[in-house]
């Protein structure tokens, strides 16, 4: 059997759960009302898809089958924390860069002001030196 996917998303991933979830619901037809057993039919028939009939799939698939339902509410919580690990990350990152940047900007600062330090210094001793000169004399 094989499918045309109109619309976008990893089709391969779709289709590949569409099947199972198409499998899982025409072995357990017995659980199914009329009308589902219909449109379920009417979808494993069709070349077509809408990317409706793989979310009317996924939906009734999570509705008969508990521990899938389970999984796909645990797969989610892992999505989210896995997203508010890489937010978190990201932050302390930023953090991080900016802390450096100031670091790097009172660097700047401080050579600059070095430089300058010496620049006064060589000219006081210059200045020493020709009062020294002058005061032999």
């Amino acid at each position: 059997m094989s499918w045309q996917i109109e619309g976008s998303l990893n089709s391969r991933d779709r289709v590949s759960k569409a099947k199972d979830n198409l499998t899982f619901l025409q072995a357990n037809h017995d659980k199914l009302t009329g009308t589902e057993i219909i449109r379920i039919e009417a979808i494993a028939n069709n070349t077509i898809w809408k990317l409706a009939a793989f979310d009317y799939l996924e939906q009734k698939r999570q509705k008969y089958d508990v521990e899938y339902a389970e999984i796909k509410h645990l797969e989610t919580k892992v999505n989210q924390t896995a997203k508010a690990i890489r937010d978190y990350e990201a932050d302390k990152a930023l953090e991080q860069l900016k802390h450096d940047e100031n670091l790097i900007e009172t660097n700047a600062k401080l050579i600059d002001e070095i430089y300058w330090l010496r620049t006064e210094l060589s000219g006081l001793k210059q200045t020493l030196a020709i009062s020294q000169r002058a005061s032999k004399r």
